[in-house]
């Protein structure tokens, strides 16, 4: 029933008066908000497209790209794309709700979290990899980076360490909310937990599975603030000193 999936885009010059939405005409529900490469090009991370553009404001000059063989033409890439575009490829893994990182030698890390699990002992994190500046990218493999089936966030800190933040124990109700660190891109056996307390739902309601879910983070002032929902029903901040992940 999703049917003309799109982004829209509003400007302003001070915050107060707002444009009329344009439309942007990509076909996503975007999983994280634009992110600038080191080329300076503008990358959105979504389901399994991950269009990027080189226009600074980020309003014009799109190009969707992502998991091979994307780009398909009609596909929606929302809650229900990500499931066709793996029934067509008769894929085992259905991955979905991508979030990276860039090496300095410009390559593009692309997690994903994988769907079509059984059992928590298949809870992996996938990776797809792009070496041309976000413009293809490689067929999803499979990482030794246990997860929640949930989703995560990346990013590189300031001190050139690469950070995954979510949720790496299989088992449990996405419970603890854990941040995990790599030198190199590749070995994430670094692990600090931000917050491990089970805390009990509030309201019943569809699909409230999880207690720490859907993080988001940002490096500022010295400090890591890591931004979360609970239980679906409220929104904390933690916050500590970058200084504390060595």
């Amino acid at each position: 029933d999703h049917i003309g999936t799109t982004l829209l885009c509003k400007t302003s010059p001070d915050g107060c008066k707002w444009s009329d939405a344009k439309d942007l005409k990509l076909p996503i529900i975007p999983n994280q908000g634009p992110h600038r490469l080191i080329s300076g090009r503008l990358i959105i991370d979504g389901n399994i497209t991950f269009p990027w553009s080189d226009d600074t404001k980020g309003i014009e000059g799109w190009t969707i790209a992502g998991v091979p063989p994307c780009p398909i033409q009609g596909l929606q890439d929302d809650s229900e794309g990500f499931h066709i575009h793996a029934d067509m490829q008769g894929d085992v893994p259905h991955v979905c709700e991508g979030s990276h990182f860039q090496t300095d030698d410009g390559s593009i890390y692309m997690l994903l979290r994988n769907t079509a699990v059984k059992s928590a002992s298949e809870k992996y994190l996938y990776l797809s990899r792009s070496f041309d500046n976000g413009e293809t990218y490689t067929e999803p493999e499979k990482l030794p980076f246990t997860d929640n089936c949930s989703k995560f966030y990346c990013m590189k800190l300031k001190n050139g360490k690469y950070a995954v933040i979510g949720n790496p124990d299989q088992k449990g109700d996405r419970c603890p909310l854990s941040v995990l660190l790599s030198e190199d891109a590749e070995n994430f056996e670094t692990r600090y937990d931000i917050a491990t307390r089970e805390i009990p739902r509030k309201f019943d309601g569809m699909y409230k599975g999880g207690i720490y879910g859907y993080p988001h983070a940002i490096e500022a002032g010295g400090n890591i603030h890591v931004i979360c929902s609970i239980n679906k029903e409220d929104i904390h901040v933690f916050t500590f000193s970058a200084a504390d992940l060595t």
